[in-house]
């Protein structure tokens, strides 16, 4: 297996960033570009709505999004920034779960059931891994998951 270890999302972190820097760009051109009159609200609402909002929108999406999933025979393991979030070994996966939210297929590697659960609660949940399905990562799950898995 050439490749075994995948971004969760990355399209979600690029977007926040790009917004991110656009708010820094308009909040310094509405403060160079001003004629000094304006009061402590409106400048925090602008800090608020151009800086720290779209901040905010961008570290919880790295966060969340942004983390690598390694897939090995012993398991699956999430790390981000090169340290480790979570491991789950393949005999503790309950069931490898796939949703489709409409733009994307997410595959969700858990140790209990998600039957009836929305695709919001099992992201919040402690106890799962989820990653993004593409081909490659789909070939992965074929090589390193036990067969029992695949069957479901």
């Amino acid at each position: 297996m050439e490749k075994n270890e995948f971004r969760v999302l990355v399209y979600i972190p690029i977007f926040c960033f790009v917004l991110f820097f656009i708010g820094v760009g308009f909040f310094w051109f509405a403060m160079t570009h001003s004629n000094g009159q304006e009061t402590i609200i409106e400048i925090s609402a602008i800090a608020l709505g151009i800086v720290i909002l779209p901040l905010a929108l961008f570290i919880w999406s790295f966060l969340t999004m942004w983390p690598c999933v390694k897939f090995s025979i012993e398991g699956i393991e999430k790390t981000l920034l090169g340290k480790k979030q979570k491991f789950i070994r393949w005999d503790e996966v309950y069931e490898i779960r796939r949703m489709n939210t409409g733009i994307t297929e997410w595959v969700f590697f858990s140790k209990t059931s998600l039957e009836n659960k929305s695709i919001d609660q099992c992201r919040n949940r402690k106890d799962n891994i989820f990653i993004v399905s593409t081909i490659d990562v789909e070939k992965a799950i074929k090589y390193f998951a036990p067969s029992r898995l695949s069957q479901k």
